[in-house]
């Protein structure tokens, strides 16, 4: 009788280390390991950005500062003052938004308001850093403008 509860106890073991470990693969499996990507858009047209650092699902990706991105990116033309709307799939608990100037390690944080930002009046090249965080970690993207006035 006493065989009889230890081999249905390993049993019972057995399963239960069976289901978990399963349970913790779908899981697993089902996590996305990169963070949503936003959508910029400006009267209508997508704004490209490139993926900066983040850390998402337990995963880790250093890249450059913004700026030492920017200098591989184009600049999108746009008119002083304009609006820029940020968007996710996925909306982040919190966005935050940063120009940088000139310098890797030189960065002042910007006003976003909506999920929008309103470009500088003074022409001239920017570049800005969004930063979202979600549950599942935070991720950061960069966006390169060129403020110029252009005739209507």
């Amino acid at each position: 009788m006493r065989l009889q509860n230890i081999s249905l106890a390993m049993v019972i073991t057995l399963i239960v280390f069976i289901i978990g470990c399963n349970s913790l693969t779908e899981s697993s499996i089902n996590q996305k390991t990169t963070p949503p990507r936003p959508v910029i858009t400006y009267e209508g047209n997508v704004i490209p950005v490139a993926q900066g650092s983040y850390g998402w699902n337990h995963v880790q990706a250093d890249y450059p500062s913004p700026t030492i991105i920017a200098k591989n990116m184009e600049a999108v033309i746009l008119k002083p003052g304009a609006k820029l709307k940020i968007s996710f799939s996925d909306p982040p608990n919190d966005i935050s938004v940063y120009q940088w100037i000139d310098d890797p390690f030189n960065f002042v944080k910007y006003n976003i308001e909506n999920d929008t930002i309103t470009v500088p009046e003074k022409e001239g090249l920017y570049i800005f850093e969004i930063k979202g965080l979600w549950k599942d970690g935070d991720s950061s993207y960069v966006l390169k403008v060129d403020i110029k006035n252009l005739p209507l």
